[in-house]
Order: C-alpha cells, then structure tokens, then sequence
C-alpha cells in the first residue's frame, strides 16, 4: 500500500509530490534520498531500497519525477516466475534520466514488463498534468491523468482508495491543495488507525517514510521522513540545480 498526492505551487514550473511508501516489516531499512551518479547530464535525487537496490520515487534535474505503487490484486492474478522476475524499483531507476513525460512513455514501452509483477507508474513534469501508466501483467493500458490521492493497498485497494480519495476532498475542500493540506493527509491516521488510513499500520506492514519532491524553477529539491510520518518529521532537503533542455 502506497499512497502519492501531486500540488501545483503558485510559482510557474513548480509543483510538490508527496509519497508515503508503506512496507512489510520484515523489508529492510531504506537508504534516505541522495544524488546518484549523472547519466546523459541529467542528475538524479531518489531513495534506495537496502533489499532489492531500486527506488520508489525519483527526481531528476529536468523536473521530471517517476514513482511507482504496487498493484497487488493484479500481480496476484499474473504471476511473473521467480527466474524472470526483475524488482520493480529497478524499473523507477531505469526511468529516472528520462527528459520528458513523454520520454518515460517510450521508455515503458521499450521494456520487457512481463518481468515485473502489476504496477502503476506515476510521472510528472512542471509543463504538463501528471500522467499515469498501468501495467496490469499482461498489458500496459493507454496512459491517463490520475485523480488525486493515487493509492495502492494489499488489504482492500478499493476501500483505501475510496477513504483516502474522500479525505482529501474534505482536507482540501474540494480543491487543488497546499502543501499544508498535503502534510496533514500523508499523516493522517483518518478514518481510524489501521489497514486504510494514508499513514498505515498494519500488524505485518505499516508506513515506513514519507518523501516530498519539491521542484523550483532553479533546483530540485527532497525531504525524507525515515519512519511513519505521524511520528517522525521531515528532514532537512537535498537540492540539485533544475536544468532546462536548452542548457545541455
């Protein structure tokens, strides 16, 4: 279960993307966001996952951001064999350079996905509306703009989706959101601590960080909070200077 809100910030060409990852327990402790090395002169800001080597989210210095939640009902229904199956945060890793939303399009469709258990992509660009990609096992769907809170959950996908979407339409009142707005729905434990709460607890799987992505019309930036973010604050950001296409 994961659950992504995207904000539009008053300033042209910014926006802030808000990303509880929700995590069995027995998964080990991730590695906080940090610069990994250039490719095609873009930089790229993301997390790590200390099990598998990939990410869930990541930013890079176009402006161009990717994160991936699960879709655990599809992947149950298409199984993908142990000897094919490639970690689905390595696929984030592999879309991360891309300089364009449509650039991680083609991307997608380039890739082998029948090694990746169901998922849903996320990309976003200061130029345009978010975009989503699903890959259901056997079929990648036409790309569509998300309604937003975009959530995931192995318990009841339908019901966390629902609670959180009428959440958000409360805390927002029927609007775009702040930032503020956005903090309160990553944390909230509303309509009860539990299974479908956005800060989600669970006896075996619970929220386990909460990443902001804030992207200016000068730099990229990401704060991390490394444990459930009832309880634990944001971090100081990371920055990387924002590169437009004509500076390359």
């Amino acid at each position: 279960m994961c659950t992504a809100t995207w904000i539009a910030l008053p300033e042209p060409g910014s926006y802030e993307l808000y990303f509880n990852r929700d995590e069995s327990r027995a998964r080990g402790r991730a590695l906080p966001p940090a610069r990994l090395g250039d490719h095609d002169d873009i930089s790229v800001l993301a997390p790590r996952d200390a099990d598998a080597g990939g990410s869930w989210i990541a930013a890079n210095s176009r402006g161009v951001a990717v994160c991936l939640l699960n879709r655990y009902q599809d992947a149950e229904r298409v199984a993908v064999p142990e000897d094919r199956r490639r970690s689905r945060g390595l696929l984030v890793l592999d879309l991360a350079t891309s300089a364009s939303v449509s650039e991680v399009a083609r991307r997608l469709s380039r890739q082998e996905l029948e090694r990746y258990p169901a998922f849903t992509v996320l990309a976003a660009h200061p130029d345009q509306p978010p975009v989503s990609f699903r890959w259901t096992g056997s079929d990648l769907l036409p790309p569509e703009q998300p309604s937003w809170p975009v959530s995931s959950s192995g318990y009841d996908a339908d019901a966390a989706a629902r609670a959180r979407r009428e959440l958000w339409l409360e805390i927002a009142n029927d609007r775009a959101g702040t930032p503020e707005q956005a903090l309160e729905l990553h944390r909230s434990h509303r309509p009860a601590r539990g299974a479908v709460s956005p800060c989600m607890h669970r006896a075996d799987a619970s929220t386990v960080s909460l990443t902001v992505l804030r992207i200016e019309s000068e730099r990229i930036g990401m704060r991390y909070a490394d444990g459930p973010p009832c309880t634990t604050l944001l971090g100081e950001p990371i920055w990387i200077p924002r590169q437009n296409a004509s500076d390359s």
